[in-house]
């Protein structure tokens, strides 16, 4: 017997692309400017801005909880799109702790990572698989969705953490304008890849985490889209203990398969 956890492409679509830009700063703008009128390819600055200060800040953080309220299209067929809804909370702590609650529509699964042993938990089944593991959160979560399939929504922000760069095709960055967003003073931006559109608001002053995420496949006719509301604790203290997986009795134990023993999913 073994655990798989479903693919999800726009849950783990990277955002790495948009944040190793070499783009002189600039003043942030007086006046939310015409989205309209910056189309034609350009790369506004302050957009690009707007990313660097928040990858600077979570570089800062030593640790933060994540919750997120999230949303999937997903095609059915050729022209039927179904949304699905799903909550994921993460708990994590530089460089190797981490803790994440992932409830869908269609399953729950705990992630247990505490700097040596990896655990995937489906408490509806009372399976858990374990693997030995080392080295920083960003590298797990690249690691495990190449070798195990296992991808979990938003794993770029650790990544981020990390201090990690890497670059891609970024042909478009707008600054839309202000938005309020769960309550939070936001600016609303867009980026556009040559496959994938993001819509991002950044919470502004001294803390400038992103509130939203919208992400839309341009491959697809139908244009399905992931999206979340974030919530975000920065600087939360977690015991050092909470990210070791502690079976009961009542749980059994079971192999976690690699891409290459799970074969051809759906």
């Amino acid at each position: 017997m073994s655990i798989t956890i479903p693919r999800d492409a726009f849950a783990a679509a990277s955002l790495a692309a948009l944040l190793a830009l070499a783009v002189p700063a600039s003043p942030a703008a007086m006046a939310a400017p015409d989205p309209a009128a910056a189309r034609s390819g350009s790369i506004d600055p302050v957009a690009v801005k707007a990313f660097e200060a928040f990858r600077a800040y979570l570089r800062q953080i030593n640790s933060f909880e994540l919750r997120a309220e999230t949303t999937i299209d997903d095609v059915v067929g050729d022209d039927l799109k179904v949304q699905y809804s799903g909550r994921v909370r993460y708990e994590f702590s530089k460089p190797d702790k981490l803790f994440v609650d992932w409830r869908s529509d269609r399953m729950i699964r705990r992630l247990y990572y505490d700097g040596k042993a990896l655990t995937i938990y489906a408490p509806r089944y009372g399976y858990f698989a374990t693997i030995s593991r080392t080295g920083a959160v960003g590298d797990l979560l690249v690691d495990a969705a190449e070798k195990y399939d296992l991808i979990f929504p938003l794993p770029d922000f650790f990544y981020w953490a990390a201090g990690h760069d890497t670059a891609d095709d970024l042909q478009e960055a707008v600054y839309v304008g202000y938005a309020r967003i769960a309550g939070v003073d936001t600016d609303q931006y867009l980026y556009r890849q040559s496959d994938l559109d993001w819509q991002i608001w950044i919470q502004r002053g001294s803390q400038p985490l992103p509130r939203k995420i919208v992400i839309t496949s341009r491959n697809d006719p139908m244009k399905p889209a992931f999206s979340a509301l974030l919530q975000w604790n920065p600087g939360v203290a977690l015991p050092a203990d909470h990210f070791t997986f502690k079976p009961t009795a009542a749980v059994t134990p079971v192999k976690l398969s690699t891409v290459a023993e799970q074969g051809d999913r759906p």
